[in-house]
Formats: structure tokens, C-alpha cells, sequence
């Protein structure tokens, strides 16, 4: 019987360590800020430095949003050199409640899914689902932190259909979740003690309602740490086999997004003014664009300049310029009406200097 009773206060003794509450994992004071690196991965999930993007998200203030408390974060992303004189163009939201971390699910929260997808590969038709799914928001309940190690659980799940060349395609798109055991990460700016999750995105071919195809699935994995929140995200190339429709296959690049040390900016004057004799690769504009935007960019002295577009493959889309430029400041539009939507990155080289830029073309 005294055994029966220790272990029963032992067992009430413990929930508390094991079922932390949400809040001991967020940040405290607003104003925390975040300094992350995007990298693109190619089909071999080797990083393509070259198309590294940065971000800086801020930690603005809570409102009543949609329904719940939340946290509302700011953010921007552009080159390491750019992206501390831009404005916060992004919004996120966070709610959180016992034991549990609800994020608000719309476009930026599907870039996993959308944000990295080979649109260039796709007709018009298949990329409206990709739209179509953006479609989907609504508050989520995505970090369990309670949650039994490997114990799934559906976030949501939406049914629709395509057509493409006369081809109706009923289609399933799922978002699942799952904790998996826990773990140390170690990153440039120290380790931590994590909670990881592995977020699901899944696209399935319904030939048979009680019995889907799997077309592709890609896992997310997210990183929580006390304290901060999400200090990494990784999710590995993926493809995505249309052959039992007879469409072929796509890929899906990967990425990995982790936290760095503070981006501090080396000359406020050169962003700011653009003064001639500095070399800047400025944000283009509008940004997301459609169909068309403007990329301007100075160059210190006369030399050979190439402006090119790529798409999130690193594949060229278009050479703006390629020539010789006197030193002065020059700008160039980027028309994009073929192409379909998705992420875009534009890159300057001019002598031994170049610098890269990312930008969104909506459809």
C-alpha cells in the first residue's frame, strides 16, 4: 500500500515537469527579436548557399485576434546586407494555452507547401491548387507539447478537385502533426533543449474516397526551445510522382531556416540615401508583384554588370542585363506574366562584388 501511495505522489510530482505550459517556451518581453537564415536545398538536400535569404522577425504585442489572445510578430526577409533598413512587411500570430501553441494557418504558414513548390514546372491549372490551398485559414492547434512522443494528430484536411486537360482530379490536402522525442540543438548562437515536431503536408490522389493515393508528403520539422520558440525548421527535397495520371513528376526543393546571430548593418547611409559610390542591390517593387516589378541597384565604379532572375531551382529564368555599366545608380523591370507564381530570387554581379534578392510573383 506505501509503495501504491509514493508512486501516486511521484506521478503528481512529475506532470508538472513533463507538461510544461506553452508560455515557459515563448519569449517574455515584446520587442524580442529573431534573426534567422533561409537556405534552399537542392534534390540531394545540399544547401545552395547562393540563394540564402535572412529574416528578422519581432515580437510586436498581443491582441485578440480571430478569436484568441494571440502574439503577433512581425517580420521581413531580403539579403543579409538589406533586410535591417526594410520595413516589416509580414504579420504572424501566435496563441498560447496551457500546454498547447496555436498558430494561425494562411499562406506564409503553408510555405512548405506552396512557397517552395517548382511552379515554374506547372500549367496554370495544377498551380491553382496551390492557391486554392492557400485559401485555407483558420487558428490550429500545431505545438502540442503534452503530446505522446510519435502520437499523430490532424491539424485539417481538404478535398477538392483540378482539372487538367480535360482531366478531373479529386485531391486531398492534409496537414498532420506529430511530437517526436526531444533534443539538443546546437546552432551559432549556442544549443538548445528542444521540443520537435514533425509537421506533415500531404496531397492525395482520391480514386477511391474510403482509399487515397498518396502523392507526396513532405515533413517539416520545427524546433521549439524555451524561451524562444522556433529556433529551426527543416524540411528535406521532395518529388512528387503525377505518374499514375499520366502528368509526370515535380519537385519540391527543401529548406532550412535557423537562428543566427543578430544582423548588424554596416552602413545606414548607402540604404538609406543611396549614396553613388556604394554598391546596393535595393528590394525590388512592388513585392509581392504582379505581373511586373522594378529592381533597382548602384554600382561604385564602371564595370561589367549581369542581372539575372532565377527561380527557386537556381534554374535562369531571364537576364535583365548583361554588359557594360558606367558607375551610377540603374534600374530594370522584371515582367514575369508567363510565368507561374511562386518565389523568385534576382542576383547581381558586377566585378568581383554580387548580392542576391527574393521576391514573390502572386497569381
Amino acid at each position: 500500500m506505501m509503495k501504491y501511495i509514493k508512486f501516486l505522489f511521484f506521478m503528481i510530482l512529475a506532470v508538472p515537469g513533463i507538461a510544461q505550459q506553452a508560455t515557459d517556451y515563448f519569449p517574455a518581453a515584446n520587442g524580442h527579436k529573431w534573426y534567422f537564415k533561409t537556405t534552399l536545398l537542392d534534390s540531394l538536400n545540399n544547401e545552395i548557399d547562393s540563394l540564402a535569404t535572412y529574416s528578422i522577425d519581432s515580437l510586436a504585442g498581443e491582441i485578440s485576434y480571430l478569436g484568441y489572445q494571440s502574439k503577433y510578430i512581425l517580420g521581413k526577409t531580403a539579403t543579409y546586407e538589406t533586410v535591417p533598413f526594410l520595413p516589416y512587411t509580414d504579420t504572424s500570430y501566435v496563441s498560447l494555452s496551457g500546454t498547447e501553441g496555436r498558430t494561425y494557418f494562411g499562406l506564409g504558414a503553408l510555405n512548405s507547401l506552396i512557397g517552395l513548390v517548382d511552379t515554374t514546372a506547372l500549367d496554370s491549372n495544377f498551380a491553382g491548387l496551390f492557391n486554392l490551398l492557400a485559401s485555407v485559414q483558420g487558428w490550429y492547434s500545431t505545438y502540442r507539447l503534452a503530446n505522446t512522443v510519435n502520437s499523430n494528430y490532424t491539424l485539417f484536411t481538404k478535398d477538392t478537385t483540378i482539372t487538367i486537360d480535360s482531366t478531373n482530379l479529386p485531391l486531398r490536402f492534409q496537414v498532420r502533426g506529430r511530437r517526436i522525442n526531444d533534443g539538443v540543438l546546437s546552432t551559432s548562437v549556442g544549443n538548445f533543449n528542444c521540443k520537435k515536431f514533425i509537421l506533415s503536408y500531404s496531397v492525395s490522389y482520391i480514386l477511391i474516397p474510403i482509399l487515397p493515393i498518396t502523392l507526396i508528403t513532405i515533413p517539416d520539422t520545427h524546433y521549439v526551445a524555451q524561451g524562444n520558440w522556433l529556433v529551426k525548421q527543416i524540411a528535406p527535397s521532395t518529388s512528387l510522382d503525377l505518374s499514375v495520371v499520366q502528368l509526370g513528376s515535380f519537385t519540391f526543393p527543401g529548406r532550412v531556416e535557423v537562428v543566427i546571430p543578430p544582423i548588424v548593418p554596416s552602413s545606414v547611409e548607402e540604404e538609406y540615401l543611396g549614396v553613388p559610390d556604394g554598391f546596393t542591390l535595393a528590394q525590388n517593387y512592388p513585392n509581392p508583384f504582379n505581373p511586373s516589378t522594378v529592381i533597382e541597384y548602384s554600382i561604385p565604379k564602371d564595370s561589367e554588370v549581369k542581372l539575372t532572375v532565377y527561380d527557386n531551382l537556381g534554374r535562369e529564368v531571364e537576364k535583365l542585363f548583361e554588359g557594360f555599366r558606367a558607375a551610377g545608380k540603374y534600374r530594370a523591370e522584371f515582367k514575369a506574366a508567363g510565368l507561374a507564381g511562386g518565389v523568385y530570387f534576382y542576383r547581381i554581379e558586377a566585378g568581383e562584388i554580387s548580392k542576391t534578392g527574393r521576391m514573390i510573383l502572386l497569381k
